[in-house]
This record gives structure tokens, sequence and C-alpha cells, in this order.
């Protein structure tokens, strides 16, 4: 199933959303999956994370904020170095309002949309800035410790173990 999905997202013309959901129809009805297994995932809160985050993509889309944030970098940059380390700045510090890549990632889009449509006429300065959003995005989430905590856990494997018994400070 997960390969004919696959194969379906990148060759046909059927939305990604109706394929997601057949899929998942799919494998409730042969029963590779049980319905309360299928419907368990939406208590996560990482769901529901990811959830607000486009929500608020969409709100920043309709707003026109993205577009006025466009401006604002762009018309507060003298020049291309400039511009990339406005970009990064603004990138990082998404990492503390929103902890999931994925929910930043569908936050800058319409921000780098945008800047694009601003700079349609310098073709390798979109090419760079086409590399670093993303690259901005996902190194930028160690910045805050809710990020690798809501993601798969790196903070959880750095934990120390419990120790049984008890030690004396001096060893």
């Amino acid at each position: 199933m997960f390969a004919i999905a696959i194969w379906l997202w990148i060759f046909s013309s059927i939305g990604d959303t109706y394929v997601a959901l057949g899929a998942a129809i799919v494998l409730v009805l042969t029963g590779m999956l049980s319905d309360s297994q299928l419907f368990s995932s939406l208590g996560e809160d990482t769901v529901w994370l990811l959830l607000a985050a486009f929500v608020i993509a969409a709100g920043v889309t309709a707003t026109g904020l993205s577009t006025r944030a466009a401006v604002y970098i762009v018309t507060g940059a003298t020049g291309v170095r400039q511009l990339v380390y406005l970009v990064t700045g603004v990138l990082v510090a998404t990492a503390f309002a929103i902890p999931s890549t994925s929910g930043r990632a569908a936050l800058a889009l319409p921000i780098f949309v945008a800047l694009a449509q601003a700079l349609h006429d310098r073709k390798r300065l979109v090419l760079a800035l086409s590399l670093l959003f993303p690259s901005v995005i996902l190194l930028s989430a160690v910045a805050s410790y809710l990020a690798p905590a809501r993601t798969s856990s790196p903070a959880r494997s750095c934990r120390r173990p419990a120790t049984t018994g008890s030690r004396s400070p001096r060893g």
C-alpha cells in the first residue's frame, strides 16, 4: 500500500489529501490497521502542533503578512549578504515560536514565495534563498529545546540514565 500511495503522489493528478485518505481507508478495510490505531494518532501532541502551524501559515498568507514580511526583509537589506543574514535571523527566531520544522516550513513558504516574486529578475539570488530557507529551518531545530523534544526526541536520548542506589559526591 505504501508503494502505491507514493506512486500516486508522484505520478497521478489525484490530490495528496485524497491519496492519503484513500490509503488510510484501504489499510483499515484490509485489516492491516485497526480503526483505533488509525484514530489514536490524532491524540498525539505533534499532530496538533503541525495542524496549528499550517493554520497559522494559512492565516499569514491570507492576511498578506507574508508579503509585508518579505518587503520588510528586502527593504532592510542593503546587499545580498545582509539579506541572507536577515532571512536567517527571522527563520531562527521562528524556532522559538513554532518548534516543529514542518510547521516552520509551512510558515516560511509564503514568505519565500513573496521574496521570490519580488526578486524574480535575480535568478541566482532566488536559487540561493531556495537553498537557505530549508537549510536554516532544519539546522535551527536545535535552537529551541522544544524542537528536539517534539520531534524524534534526541533530547531524551541525551539524558543520563537513572542510577540505582546512592552515590556519594566524593566518589
